[in-house]
């Protein structure tokens, strides 16, 4: 798994060299980019006439309760996000036994790039890209758009999750870097 090769290597790579992305920086750097490599997403989908089952299933993760709109509920080792009335992504590092056959499951893993944004100016980063107020406490899985692009961003603590389509995220990601630039940026 580490040889695996996600395709940001090379925007990573030719950010790092201290030169165009602000890495000469004294002191902390106000945005850091970086990409989270083994991060598992778990795509489950349910009927109404379901949901008791699947908040059974859900349990089995420690997860509590299925989780309402733009909001996230935390297990053992995973994070479960509704994206969608009857869709729950499963989010882990590792992602625990599922008994996933009853739920269609889909693997979007490989489908899915997750770039986070963290420091003092990552908001105003993702406040240039796209509409969404992230000082509003009450929605911290958010699905919306950045450059007509459709994204998920799971925000907390000044920390963004952005969970972007793979095909995009190189131009997305060398977008991120563009804006980030009127800040001291680190490539992590």
């Amino acid at each position: 798994m580490a040889d695996y090769q996600t395709g940001l290597e090379a925007v990573f790579a030719k950010h790092t060299d201290g030169s165009e992305a602000g890495q000469k920086v004294t002191g902390a750097a106000d945005v850091i980019i970086a990409e989270r490599r083994d991060v598992k997403i778990m795509q489950f989908s349910f009927f109404a006439s379901q949901t008791a089952a699947f908040k059974k299933h859900l349990s089995d993760s420690g997860i509590s309760d299925i989780p309402d709109f733009s909001q996230v509920k935390k297990g053992k080792g995973c994070v479960a996000a509704r994206v969608e009335m009857e869709k729950i992504w499963l989010i882990a590092d590792v992602m625990p036994d599922t008994g996933r056959a009853k739920f269609y499951p889909l693997d979007l893993s490989s489908a899915r790039a997750v770039v986070r944004l963290q420091g003092a100016k990552a908001g105003d980063v993702l406040a240039r890209l796209c509409a969404v107020d992230f000082q509003d406490k009450s929605r911290v899985f958010i699905g919306t758009a950045i450059h007509h692009v459709p994204v998920h961003i799971h925000h907390q603590d000044g920390v963004f999750d952005i969970y972007m389509p793979r095909s995009y995220a190189v131009s997305l990601t060398e977008l991120l870097v563009d804006i980030s630039r009127q800040y001291h940026v680190q490539m992590a």
